[in-house]
């Protein structure tokens, strides 16, 4: 999706947007092909989709995935992202209860996370120029022309600088470098969340130990990809490396912040190593 290329026939008007399906003609008509496309709005359709299809469970079940030596065991990771359950003890609804809202908290918090993400990767007109950095690699050389990755790279970048200024004007935004901060800052301290570092992944506290630590067996969930999927889409910017990079407030033992340590476990988990 680019911004002076995409066309969109839909209401909607936010992001982020997936087309699922094939893109080839074959000589078929339009609509022919518009009806194999399937378009998902918003991070947690699309995740949920994703985690349903097909294609994804077959990846997924693979033998890194299901590894006694990973934390990333997929039948553990499903069975957080579901949200549905057949027990009936009023115990157990309680529980599940709870670490259903926990997750729900925290997939809002990455939607809180995104929206404050906007102003700080277009923060300049500089800024905002290497944001679109991306239309450059060599994958998407493949995709747009000379011309096309240009204009990307120039109006669109302009484009969004001026709406970024605008969103810190909405929602009243006065340094947008310290709130995305303040925002890792809570995920990073929250006892629901890393709990200053002794925590690997956002999970309930069954995976915690008796020491406040937590035991090698945790697993990330569905609110960890949801705020590692965010922070993934800004990993090549300035606002990236002064918040989880560069940062040196808060540092653990080992010289880390706790932030910058749960991203690169994460994306051991998801990219393997």
């Amino acid at each position: 999706m680019t911004t002076t290329t995409k066309k969109e026939e839909k209401p909607y008007r936010k992001v982020p947007i997936v087309i699922l399906g094939q893109n080839e003609t074959d000589g078929k008509s339009n609509e022919e092909e518009k009806q194999k496309l399937q378009q998902i709005n918003g991070s947690d359709e699309i995740i949920s989709t994703l985690l349903n299809h097909e294609y994804i469970k077959d990846i997924l079940q693979n033998e890194k995935w299901n590894s006694k030596t990973t934390e990333m065991n997929m039948n553990k990771f499903l069975s957080n992202a579901s949200t549905s359950s057949s027990d009936s003890t009023s115990a157990i609804e309680e529980k599940e209860s709870e670490e259903e809202k926990n997750k729900k908290k925290w997939i809002e918090y990455s939607n809180d996370l995104s929206l404050i993400l906007y102003p700080n990767i277009c923060r300049t007109l500089s800024d905002s120029y290497k944001t679109f950095s991306y239309i450059d690699e060599e994958k998407n050389q493949q995709q747009f022309s000379t011309f096309q990755r240009f204009s990307i790279k120039t109006i669109g970048s302009l484009a969004m600088y001026f709406a970024a200024s605008r969103i810190k004007k909405k929602y009243n935004i006065e340094d947008e470098r310290k709130a995305l901060l303040d925002k890792i800052v809570d995920m990073e301290q929250a006892k629901d969340g890393l709990d200053g570092g002794k925590k690997k992944f956002l999970v309930d506290d069954e995976d915690v130990t008796e020491e406040g630590k937590q035991s090698d067996d945790g697993h990330p969930g569905l609110a960890d990809l949801s705020i590692y999927g965010v922070l993934k889409s800004i990993e090549h910017t300035d606002a990236f490396h002064d918040v989880v990079i560069e940062r040196k407030d808060g540092e653990n033992e080992n010289g880390d912040v706790a932030i910058k340590q749960w991203y690169y476990r994460m994306k051991d988990q998801v990219e393997g190593s």
